[in-house]
């Protein structure tokens, strides 16, 4: 009888063993997963970032073209043009 309870303990401490392996096999599994997924998540919002700026830059230099251009019509249109005395 004592053999057979040792023998039953020594199959559940097996069966406890390899389930905890197999649990920290999974936690160790999902963590890359969530890291992996971390990275790429990170650099998508880079590329977002990044596009977002160029954006930002090429609406600015519209903007200052269209300024300028403005500007210099208005100057262009208000200068007096010389007069010839005879």
């Amino acid at each position: 009888m004592v053999v057979s309870y040792e023998k039953q303990l020594q199959a559940e401490e097996e069966a406890y063993q390899q389930a905890r392996r197999r649990l920290y096999q999974e936690i160790q599994e999902e963590k890359e997963r969530l890291a992996q997924q971390a990275s790429r998540q990170r650099q998508e919002i880079d590329k977002v970032t990044l596009d977002q700026e160029q954006s930002h830059n090429r609406v600015l230099d519209n903007l200052r073209a269209e300024y300028d251009k403005a500007a210099q019509d208005k100057d262009s249109k208000h200068k007096v043009s010389p007069t010839v005395s005879l």
